[in-house]
């Protein structure tokens, strides 16, 4: 049980990863809340640690790129496209572009060369999203997207010095 296992423990605070990091990193801040201030104050938070630069924001929920977009148009955007949320990939990805995002991101298990193909022809870079054993993130390698959100970046090195070798 997750909640039992990790009962008292405290997370840290953005502030608290740039406060150790700062431009150590390219970071990929993802706004996971639907509050209308969000986008401001994490803009706010990047442009103290000038971190402009090195970040690329991304969320589920479009409006809040939509908000970024409207005080930055320069930060590169990534919409975390959930099948279930938007059965026509094609057509949200076709959407995302229409909006201005430069990328989009699709589940892993269900990335394949044929949503990179059709990212690509839009003119958006592409990359998989909830990597949750090995088979999703060889499928998110083979579909050709450009990267994967991984918690395990273990695993992600192990496969590449495999291949490589």
């Amino acid at each position: 049980n997750p909640e039992k296992k990790f009962a008292g423990t405290t997370l840290n605070l953005l502030t608290d990863l740039l406060d150790k990091y700062s431009r150590d990193f390219f970071y990929h801040v993802e706004l996971k809340a639907t509050d209308e201030k969000l986008a401001n104050f994490t803009l706010d938070i990047l442009k103290k640690y000038n971190l402009l630069d090195r970040v690329i924001i991304s969320s589920f929920h479009r409006e809040q790129l939509v908000r970024m977009q409207k005080l930055n148009a320069t930060l590169p955007l990534c919409h975390l496209v959930d099948e279930k949320v938007f059965p026509d990939l094609m057509q949200a990805m076709k959407d995302d572009k229409a909006a201005g995002f430069g990328i989009v991101a699709i589940r892993a298990p269900i990335l394949s060369a044929a949503y990179v193909k059709q990212a690509h022809d839009l003119g958006l870079s592409i990359r998989g999203w909830g990597v949750k054993e090995k088979a999703d993130m060889k499928n998110a390698l083979a579909s050709g997207a450009e990267g994967m959100t991984i918690d395990w970046p273990d695993w992600l090195i192990r496969e590449v010095l495999q291949v490589v070798r």
